[in-house]
């Protein structure tokens, strides 16, 4: 029979608790790498004109599905959400391999991709991932 004792629990628990914690690095991301977090900004907007880009008076989309590689949050009034993921014990770079994604609702067809990979900032302070949607006309 194998004996467990307290001191083989408090080093398998201290080893489980370090593996998720990873140091942090220099290089700020899109999505921050955080106790195994992964998070994007993501805003929504009405696309009168269809092509692509935010132009003058075109507005926020609120209660929009948004989130990182599942729609599982909302736009709010300024069509904004903060899409977020925990990967299983990620050691650094959380961000790769993932993206930020919205579910199209009825009634409206995408002016931009539906799904946009979550990248470095490389030097810039903040990037949102940004979906444009037009009103869908039969």
């Amino acid at each position: 029979m194998i004996r467990i004792t307290p001191l083989f629990l408090l080093l398998a628990a201290a080893f489980m608790i370090s593996a998720c914690n990873s140091e942090p690095t220099s290089e700020p991301f899109t999505a921050v790498s955080s106790d195994c977090a992964v998070t994007g900004n993501i805003f929504v907007w009405l696309d009168k004109n269809a092509n692509g880009r935010v132009d003058f008076g075109e507005k926020p989309l609120p209660d929009i599905a948004v989130g990182i590689d599942s729609p599982t949050d909302r736009t709010d009034e300024q069509g904004r959400a903060m899409g977020s993921k925990f990967p299983v014990c990620c050691e650094s770079e959380c961000w790769r391999g993932h993206s930020a994604v919205i579910e199209i609702p009825k009634g409206y067809k995408a002016t931009t991709p539906t799904q946009i990979p979550v990248t470095s900032l490389s030097g810039k302070k903040d990037k949102q991932y940004k979906f444009g949607l037009m009103v869908d006309t039969p």
